[in-house]
């Protein structure tokens, strides 16, 4: 009896121990893959790959190709925040072998999250999303949805936030022609 009551004690405690194991990665190291795959390999060949983020929850939304070979990513960051924020919106350019040429940082209240991203004309990128965003059906929710234009240093050249009823957001966008683009998203 003293033996089952061991077996059945130690088994507890493996399994709270796996839990525990499992949760903090899960929960605590969301840390970024990302690859550059050719397009001339049967196989799917990996040209790069590289982890990005910090400690906390990272989340690249969407990925751009910019005419000089580099990459432009929008998500968001709990690692990395500005203000009172618990999430910002997380901007990254990268360039042709993964490594991090400028990144920033947006949004200084409760959850910003940036989930499109589009090349402009001129050097130009324009990114959509939500900033102040609270997540409380009981609470006045004034999440508002949030467009800007950044030029090719990801200095902020204007935005927009808008707000039609409650928690608003721009979940996809797309160029139209040179000198336009749409957007779609939800309120």
């Amino acid at each position: 009896m003293t033996c089952l009551r061991y077996n059945s004690i130690v088994l507890k405690l493996l399994k709270i121990s796996f839990l525990v194991i499992l949760f903090s990665i899960l929960f605590f190291n969301h840390s970024l893959l990302a690859y550059q795959i050719s397009y001339n390999s049967p196989n799917l060949d990996i040209l790069w790959e590289k982890k990005l983020g910090g400690q906390d929850t990272e989340m690249i939304q969407d990925l751009a190709s910019l005419t000089n070979g580099h990459f432009v990513t929008v998500g968001y960051s709990g690692s990395y925040f500005s203000g009172d924020a618990w999430e910002s919106i997380w901007i990254l350019k990268i360039d042709n072998n993964g490594e991090i040429i400028q990144e920033k940082i947006i949004g200084n209240r409760y959850y910003n999250s940036g989930n499109t991203i589009i090349p402009a004309p001129n050097e130009k990128i324009i990114v959509g999303g939500e900033k102040n965003w609270l997540y409380c059906s009981s609470c006045n929710e004034t999440g508002e949805a949030w467009i800007s234009m950044m030029d090719n240093e990801l200095n902020l050249i204007w935005e927009k936030s808008f707000n039609l009823d409650g928690n608003s957001s721009i979940s996809t966008m797309v160029s139209v022609k040179e000198d336009g683009f749409g957007i779609a998203g939800f309120s």
